[in-house]
């Protein structure tokens, strides 16, 4: 082999590892109920459904098989236009309201919405 190969094998496998997808961290939405604190302003990915809308699709109840958790969407351009019931992978993160120092899930990016099966 020449050193031109040698080169353009190590660019190749430089390049394969560099555009591989991070690993996600997805979670589950009991784990925001026993575990909030662990969570606050971290990026997280939640995998589930939309159990209820709100108006305007200002924001909706995810649930997923461990428990459900409210999910805001005013970092979202767009109002959410899932259906309820449909299925839903999203990316957000876990903030606190100044006034009551709750925790709710804020999206700021909806990953999938599916269509919601009947």
């Amino acid at each position: 082999m020449n050193k031109l190969t040698v080169l353009l094998c190590f660019q190749f496998l430089f390049l394969a590892t560099a555009c591989t997808p991070k690993n996600r961290n997805f979670v589950k939405a009991k784990v925001f109920a026993l575990n909030p604190g662990e969570y606050i302003g971290k990026r997280v990915f939640l995998v589930g459904k939309v159990k209820k809308t709100g108006p305007a699709g200002s924001f909706f109840v995810f649930e997923d098989e461990s428990g459900r958790v409210l999910v805001t969407s005013e970092r979202v351009p767009r109002p959410t236009s899932c259906e309820e019931s449909a299925p839903v992978t999203l990316s957000g993160k876990l903030l606190k309201t100044p006034s009551s120092d709750e925790a709710f899930f804020s999206m700021d990016s909806l990953l999938e919405c599916g269509t919601a099966q009947k």
